[in-house]
């Protein structure tokens, strides 16, 4: 078994033997963002509501940008590529560049809803419900993604 400080120099180097290895090794980190970066999305979306209270904020709104290279609307990381969603149950949707295990090349991977609930009756207060969902061959690689579903009546 390689430690981790060992196998960021093999990978470096190309080492044919472990070539499996990195690759896993740097699937699991992209995995770890693409979670990762549901929860910013949540956080900022909710930021936003707090402050405007009157809709769920596009990215440039809530000031969202993913992980990688960032244009537009999109970003995009060895592994995946994040995009606005337009729609109510996908505003936020990640789409894998590679085949991972059983999970083929995807358009909606993951995708995560947003909708203002404006009658919480608890706090008086507007909130956002979240939706997660996407394609169940991928859910395998994230299994905590469908606990970010909140709300009672998305």
């Amino acid at each position: 078994m390689l430690k981790i400080g060992e196998s960021g120099e093999a990978c470096k180097k190309g080492s044919k033997k472990l070539l499996g290895k990195c690759f896993w090794r740097i699937f699991l980190q992209n995995r770890t963002i693409s979670v990762n970066s549901a929860g910013t999305y949540i956080n900022m979306q909710d930021a936003y509501v707090v402050e405007k209270g009157d809709k769920v904020g596009t990215w440039s709104e809530i000031g969202y940008t993913g992980p990688g290279s960032v244009w537009s609307g999109h970003s995009k990381s060895a592994i995946f590529q994040y995009n606005e969603g337009s729609d109510t149950d996908g505003k936020w949707t990640v789409q894998t560049l590679q085949k991972l295990n059983d999970c083929g090349k995807q358009t909606n991977a993951w995708k995560l809803g947003a909708k203002l609930d404006a009658n919480n009756s608890t706090t008086g207060q507007s909130n956002v419900l979240y939706k997660a969902d996407g394609v169940s061959a991928c859910y395998d690689l994230t299994p905590s993604f469908k606990q970010l579903t909140s709300g009672r009546n998305y």
